[in-house]
């Protein structure tokens, strides 16, 4: 694993900087609190009831029935459990919160498929993880490198983890896709889909953080 400081994009290939490793250690740390209608993390709201329609239609547009599946961010389980009612054959989840993390682990005892629940960052785990026919990329991010982290991982995946005809997903609150992203898919995958999804007035602490009552998910083929 490249430890080195943060570097381009080039430089640092799997992006686990010293300013990453501040962040995680003070993020595991914080505490975890499951209101009526969203996930806490210390001061963060990291997923809310107001997504699930989103997390369904992606779980949708995924086409994961019988394939092999990689999640990383498992928050409140609403997209690993829109996930499961597709029926994938193996479910890989990638949760670094050790309190998500146990949760995500009861969680996977209600379901039959093949899960793998692993503790950790996906800059840590990534490269020992073989290759998948979908992956949804719904991580926490250190906040200087959310942007860059998003293309880094859209660079690895089209490389290394995605099978012939794979899959990725990842998550946006935007209600279009900014065109560096457009761009960067473009450059690696073969075909980009891009759907809309109408989840409702977002709540007061969502509409705060920018949060419309639309957001953008874009699906993209190898």
């Amino acid at each position: 694993m490249n430890k080195k400081g943060r570097g381009t994009i080039e430089e640092d290939p799997f992006g686990v900087s010293e300013a990453d490793d501040a962040f995680f250690k003070a993020w595991n740390a914080m505490d975890v609190a499951l209101e009526a209608d969203f996930l806490r993390v210390g001061p963060y709201v990291v997923m809310h009831e107001w997504e699930r329609p989103l997390m369904q239609k992606c779980a949708e547009l995924m086409s994961v029935h019988n394939s092999d599946l990689l999640e990383i961010g498992f928050g409140m389980g609403i997209s690993a459990t829109s996930f499961q009612e597709a029926g994938p054959r193996k479910h890989t989840i990638i949760e670094p919160h050790p309190e998500i993390y146990k949760t995500a682990i009861y969680w996977a005892d209600s379901f039959s498929t093949d899960i793998r629940i692993i503790k950790g960052t996906w800059q840590d785990c990534v490269e020992d993880l073989g290759t998948f026919d979908a992956v949804y990329f719904d991580p926490c991010h250190a906040p200087s490198r959310q942007e860059l982290d998003r293309v880094i991982f859209i660079r690895y995946a089209a490389r290394r983890l995605l099978r012939d005809k794979g899959r990725l997903a990842l998550w946006f609150r935007n209600k279009y896709l900014p065109y560096p992203f457009q761009q960067v898919l473009l450059e690696h995958f073969s075909t980009v889909f891009l759907t809309q999804v109408d989840c409702g007035p977002p709540p007061v602490r969502l509409q705060q953080r920018g949060y419309r009552d639309k957001v953008v998910i874009p699906v993209a083929i190898k």
